[in-house]
């Protein structure tokens, strides 16, 4: 059992090929006790990914699954999906309510390639559908390491998790009025 110190919920959402992936297993190896699911897990077979449209419900059920049967025994849980609206991912921040986790949302926004092939028309009409959510301040990700040496850093400062999340955030807020 978990103590209620400390029970983060990691969101990290974007459109495919913006290193959501990337991120959440750099930031599995930072975060102690840690634990990394994304709906993508479901389509693996074998270590090849098999995705097909009529599996997409039962992988995000799939995925929602295990996240709720995490909790209560990880401290740090991590969920990349694309998540385009906040109806796509609400169902995240509800168990982290109701479970006491704090919710930590990150927000992808590079461009290096979708891994799993998707058609640039298709990541198009999603990049359409994408909308910021004004309820949940989110820390803006372009580089993925970039993000892992600060939260690093802030970690050996010794503040908590959150604490280093909350410093990560003020510095993207900081940079992105700069621009």
């Amino acid at each position: 059992m978990v103590s209620s110190v400390n029970k983060n919920l990691w969101i990290i959402r974007g459109l495919p090929g913006s290193g959501k992936s990337t991120l959440a297993v750099a930031l599995s190896k930072i975060l102690d006790d840690c634990v990394h699911y994304e709906a993508d897990m479901f389509h693996m077979i074998g270590g090849e990914y098999h995705w097909k449209p009529e599996n997409v419900p039962k992988s995000h059920k799939w995925c929602q699954g295990v996240v709720n049967s995490e909790m209560g025994i990880r401290s740090n849980i991590i969920v990349s999906n694309t998540s385009l609206v906040r109806k796509e991912y609400q169902v995240y921040i509800d168990m982290a309510e109701k479970r006491g986790y704090t919710v930590n949302m990150i927000l992808c926004q590079g461009d290096y390639g979708s891994i799993h092939n998707v058609p640039a028309h298709t990541i198009e009409k999603m990049k359409n559908r994408f909308r910021l959510d004004p309820e949940e301040p989110e820390a803006y990700v372009y580089d993925a390491e970039s993000f892992c040496n600060a939260l690093s850093e802030h970690l050996k400062d010794g503040l908590s998790a959150r604490e280093a999340f909350d410093e990560i955030l003020l510095e993207s807020v900081t940079v992105r009025l700069r621009k």
